[in-house]
């Protein structure tokens, strides 16, 4: 029998977050993704807030499509 190679691919803890949150705050934090002003601790923090906990490093490269998301 052979085994097949399987890669893994770690799961995007912005993308478990999104897929947890209600259809308005998800919009909400894809406005706040899509804004440039809107800094990562911001973002963290609102997060925070709602009992997400995310390091703002994580928000950063979700933002820069860094992350297992691609």
């Amino acid at each position: 029998e052979v085994l097949q190679h399987q890669t893994y691919k770690p799961t995007c803890t912005m993308a478990a977050i999104i897929t947890a949150l209600t259809a308005e705050d998800r919009a909400d934090l894809q406005t706040a993704l899509d804004n440039p002003t809107a800094t990562a601790t911001g973002i963290v923090k609102a997060l925070a807030r709602r009992g997400h906990k995310v390091r703002d490093q994580t928000v950063a490269r979700h933002r820069r499509g860094a992350c297992s998301c691609g």
